[in-house]
């Protein structure tokens, strides 16, 4: 049920969202989720974030348990770890990204810098 509600809750995002178009330069992306306490409710926050070439992550962090990456066709990616992503590449899209939550957590943030390699 939890992940039926979540990728609901990308898709929506992801339809209302506007996107950054990234030309040329380093790029740093950022995520948060909160959960209100008690509840399943859950707020998913990234702007699209579009990339006009090949993109390397090269560093991530935050307060979170991970983190997945999702695209125009939903989740593309996810990661248990920050350090898992370092070296992941992201070809030209539209891409969001999101924390997953720790345990006992109602808030998570990822931060992720992208190199034009």
């Amino acid at each position: 049920m939890k992940q039926l509600i979540l990728r609901i809750l990308v898709t929506v995002l992801s339809i209302l969202s506007f996107s950054i178009v990234t030309k040329g330069q380093d790029y740093t992306v950022t995520g948060t989720q909160i959960r209100e306490r008690g509840t399943y409710n859950i707020q998913l926050k990234c702007k699209g974030y579009e990339l006009d070439s090949t993109r390397t992550i090269a560093n991530v962090s935050g307060n979170n348990a991970g983190f997945w990456i999702s695209g125009k066709n939903g989740k593309i990616k996810d990661f248990d770890s920050q350090k898992d992503a370092v070296g992941f590449t992201l070809d030209p899209g539209i891409y969001w990204f999101y924390p997953h939550l720790r345990e006992n957590k109602s808030n998570a943030t990822v931060t992720i810098r992208l190199i034009k390699e």
